[in-house]
């Protein structure tokens, strides 16, 4: 029967370097006050609307009434990628003959403004939300020295954007956006929203929900790129025979690809072996190779026979307990290793033969061992 030995790695040749986020209140957690209807953006600390439209502030505050509590609201169902709130915004609604365009906008100060010629990693997590009728690849994310004027819509030229043509449909899941930023210096305020002219590109959805695209939006990052001490990596570890060990790389990288092509973070690995594991982190890419070298690892022990002064008592690794009774040539018990330590009953360092019986559990297991050894002084 196959036995599984989970191990977990934790890697310490490299840590991944924490930068300090300039967007504040990034998951819209801080709010001024519990919005009590939608449209509330200006509630949520340090974000407003610079149009001033009723671009969606929703929390786990605001009751289920409100229409702006989660993960129900007014225009479906999301729970907060973390935390428990986030925004929402309309990006695109079609223009009525005699009516001005109608778009919702996002935006936010950062905390300082950007350096020039340093590299930024901006990410963000968006989701379709359930009343939108079509889908759209009209979401950009614009960074200015100043704030933005008040205007029906916005068509400056946004850094960064989705793919064009390749329009965002998840709904049941969040779906993360980054791009690393090169600086022109000054930059301070970020505004989100669709940037392009009315003819983007759309796609029906298969639903009877009034003619919108609208996205939720949550946990919005802008940090500066530093590089780690080490890019490479190395990892040395070992599988015993007929189990399985966990490999990993480590949490919150934008994407993993092992050297067979897998793309999962972590994997189980049961045949020696090198595994190599490359890691984007966005800013850079780390490598990890994992060393897995094939082992005995039966539940059993061995004594240095004959015995001498530079003797050892070699342990299965998977040991659990060790019960020893160590006895002389006439059947007398001389000492016992009990409880990790070792009690001498009689005086047993005259040269002879002795034996011991032993009770070894390993866990998944439990062994009685006998056999004997040969004291050499």
């Amino acid at each position: 029967m196959k036995v599984v030995w989970n191990i977990l790695l934790l890697l310490f040749g490299y840590l991944a370097i924490v930068a300090q986020n300039l967007v504040p209140n990034p998951s819209f957690e801080a709010y001024l006050q519990c919005p009590p209807y939608p449209g509330q953006i200006h509630l949520a600390e340090a974000w407003d609307a610079p149009n001033h439209q009723t671009t969606d502030f929703f929390h786990g505050c605001a009751p289920l009434s409100t229409g702006a509590g989660v993960p129900a609201n007014l225009v479906g169902e999301q729970v907060p990628h973390s935390g428990d709130g986030y925004a929402g915004l309309r990006t695109w609604v079609p223009v009525i003959d005699g009516n001005p365009p109608y778009r919702e906008y996002l935006s936010v100060a950062l905390v300082r403004p950007l350096q020039a010629g340093r590299d930024y990693l901006f990410r963000c997590w968006i989701s379709v939300a359930e009343a939108s009728s079509h889908f759209s690849d009209g979401v950009g994310f614009l960074l200015t020295e100043a704030p933005l004027q008040n205007q029906a819509i916005y068509t400056q030229e946004p850094q960064l954007r989705f793919i064009p043509g390749v329009p965002l449909e998840e709904q049941q899941d969040w779906v993360s956006f980054s791009a690393v930023y090169k600086s022109k210096g000054g930059e301070r305020y970020l505004t989100i929203g669709n940037f392009q002219i009315d003819t983007e590109r759309l796609l029906l959805k298969d639903n009877e929900q009034s003619p919108t695209v609208y996205y939720y939006i949550d946990d919005v990052s802008i940090t500066p790129c530093r590089l780690p001490e080490r890019l490479e990596s190395y990892v040395d570890t070992f599988v015993c025979q007929d189990e399985a060990i966990l490999v990993a790389g480590q949490h919150g990288a934008l994407s993993y690809l092992w050297s067979d092509s897998r793309t999962v973070r972590e994997r189980w690995v049961e045949q020696p072996g090198e595994y190599s594991l490359i890691t984007d982190w966005g800013c850079y890419q780390t490598t990890t190779r994992f060393n897995v070298q094939g082992i005995d690892c039966g539940c059993d022990l061995s004594w240095s026979n004959p015995f001498g002064p530079d003797g050892q008592l070699n342990l299965p690794l998977r040991l659990l307990s060790l019960e020893l009774n160590l006895y002389d040539a006439a059947g007398r018990l001389v000492g016992r290793y009990d409880e990790s330590s070792w009690v001498q009953l009689r005086d047993w360092y005259t040269s002879g033969i002795y034996f011991w019986k032993a009770r070894l559990d390993c866990g998944m297991e439990v062994r009685h061992r006998v056999g004997k050894v040969v004291l050499v002084k």
